[in-house]
């Protein structure tokens, strides 16, 4: 490991850490749940079906898109069905529930029917095109449709709630901003290249890797706030009280990055292409191809513990309070960490011949896993399945 001179003063560095560390335990309220008790199944949903994109929930239903086509809203608590959307194509993206008024879910599709999606509504467009919904949280109707130019017929899109707007990230470098209330684009910007890592949000702003390049923007016009050319590609982003941002490379390097000089840091090496880097209060946890999760101070990237395990980790592990809950490639098995020292506090199985596909959702007493054997539900309330959800 190499750790450089810290542009920042040990000060501000402590004090943008302690900022960060109380808007997670404000925003998350989730610091009293006690993972040494007994993880227990409670139901399987949709078996077989469930695509693999990531699901959104008000904490008392959860919208689940399946692979084929169909948006379905559900009661994962009584397994009921409250409706079920056809979408006429493939869901590219997960859902996102509206944060403004609560009652509108965006996703993003493939459509059959673009040609007569688009005689219908005289635009001029081809048939490998991508669409974005807006749909009512409480019928599932479609509240109004628009074409993603620049996306193509992408196989994977990312959605981002901000504000009065939405916005879609493609693979292929193009983004776009549309108006959330009628699906009209306010702008649209393409970087010609390919993004080399998945992109990373932090509130009013927007960081892509393109090539040997970090660019972020502003999600209200587009406009670079800040470019860097780096010497690789990167693989895992953090941006941190838009002052520092993290980043990692298929090389198994993590740099610490002052945005506003463009300087480096501290430099941590470890033994594979990084998979994920997320803020803790603790400090900052990697994961890795090299089937490791790593803690490392934030001030100076001092390694703190780290945690070996069966397989490599390509699933974002869910941190909440003082644990984080990890799953590997190799096996059905989730390990819950305490963060303080990097050991096991618990673990559990998916079921036999089953692997985790997104990050668990936690809905108070409730986790929720999609697999590729489906929708699973798990109860953390020591095998009280019972409903303890909370309407928004």
């Amino acid at each position: 490991m190499l750790t450089m001179q810290s542009h920042f003063s040990k000060g501000f560095i402590i004090v943008l850490i302690f900022t960060f560390c109380f808007c997670i335990v404000s925003i998350r309220g989730q610091n009293d749940i006690n993972f040494n008790l007994p993880i227990t199944v409670c139901s399987e949903i949709f078996k077989n079906n469930v695509a693999k994109l990531g699901v959104a929930s008000d904490n008392q239903l959860v919208f689940v898109p399946n692979l084929n086509g169909n948006l379905k809203s559900v009661d994962i608590v009584n397994k009921e069905k409250i409706w079920e959307s056809e979408l006429g194509g493939r869901i590219i993206s997960a859902p996102v529930l509206d944060k403004n008024n609560k009652q509108n879910l965006f996703i993003a599709t493939t459509s059959f029917n673009v040609e007569e999606y688009s005689s219908a509504n005289n635009i001029s467009t081809t048939p490998d095109a991508s669409l974005l919904r807006s749909i009512s949280k409480t019928t599932g109707l479609t509240n109004w449709s628009a074409i993603i130019a620049g996306a193509g017929r992408a196989e994977k899109l990312f959605l981002y709630d901000f504000r009065d707007k939405i916005i879609v990230v493609s693979q292929n470098g193009f983004i776009s901003a549309f108006d959330k209330i009628n699906g009209q684009p306010i702008w649209k910007k393409s970087l010609d290249k390919i993004l080399t890592s998945m992109p990373f949000f932090s509130e009013d702003k927007l960081t892509v890797a393109v090539d040997k390049e970090i660019v972020t923007f502003s999600l209200e016009n587009a406009s670079i706030l800040f470019q860097s050319k780096i010497r690789s590609a990167p693989t895992a982003f953090l941006l941190l009280g838009n002052k520092i941002l993290f980043w990692g490379d298929s090389l198994g390097n993590v740099y610490a990055l002052d945005v506003v000089s463009g300087k480096i840091f501290w430099r941590f090496r470890i033994g594979g292409q990084i998979s994920y880097i997320i803020f803790t209060s603790k400090g900052i946890l990697l994961t890795s191809y090299d089937n490791f999760v790593y803690l490392v101070s934030a001030d100076k990237g001092r390694a703190l513990w780290k945690k070996r395990l069966s397989g490599r980790i390509v699933v974002e592990p869910l941190v909440t309070g003082n644990f984080v809950m990890v799953t590997s490639l190799a096996d059905s098995d989730v390990f819950v960490l305490d963060l303080s020292n990097g050991k096991p506090v618990n673990q559990f199985s998916l079921t036999e011949e089953n692997l985790s596909l997104s990050s668990p959702l936690l809905l108070d007493n409730l986790l929720v896993f999609i697999t590729v054997k489906g929708l699973f539900v798990f109860s953390h309330s020591g095998g009280k399945c019972i409903s303890m959800l909370r309407k928004t």
